[in-house]
């Protein structure tokens, strides 16, 4: 049984055989704080990890102190990032909503400018003979350079390919 911690890993069975007293061998003094941080979050009284780890008791509770320490420092840091994260999110959406908004009320400008020519709506300003003048102005005018004509051939072009 292995579980993780601010420290690492650490295998909790030969710590718990140790606690119902086998003799088994010690754990490594690199493994001590993942131990430590494992047996606290199992509610492991400090005299027991003391037992476990073949230290005194003033050892443990040191460790022990040490250890909620960091974890509640961790706990800070991660409430921190966590938030920062939110309000990046929350801010990128309301940017994306103003920019959305923008592009609307840009794009039903456009669409006004529009002009009744033949029949057809077609935009002054539109790059002519485009999928931009079709698309982004609404132009549909005609002609062997019309929007019109050129969004067709596009559209003939991209089914062709697939």
């Amino acid at each position: 049984m292995t579980v993780r911690t601010l420290y690492g890993a650490v295998d909790l069975v030969p710590l718990l055989r140790r606690l119902q007293g086998e003799k088994t061998p010690g754990i490594p003094e690199w493994e001590r704080p993942a131990a430590v941080a494992a047996l606290t979050d199992m509610s492991i009284p400090i005299r027991d990890i003391a037992a476990i780890l073949g230290v005194s008791f003033s050892v443990a509770t040191a460790e022990v102190r040490a250890y909620e320490r960091d974890r509640h420092r961790h706990q800070v840091i991660e409430r921190a990032v966590v938030g920062h994260a939110i309000w990046v999110a929350r801010s990128q959406a309301r940017q994306r909503e103003r920019t959305k908004a923008a592009n609307a009320k840009a794009r039903a400008k456009r669409l006004a400018e529009r002009t009744l020519v033949d029949g057809y709506l077609v935009h002054p300003r539109a790059p002519h003979g485009t999928n931009t003048g079709y698309n982004g102005f609404g132009c549909r005018c005609r002609g062997p350079q019309g929007c019109h004509e050129a969004h067709m051939r596009a559209q003939r072009e991209r089914r062709a390919a697939a």
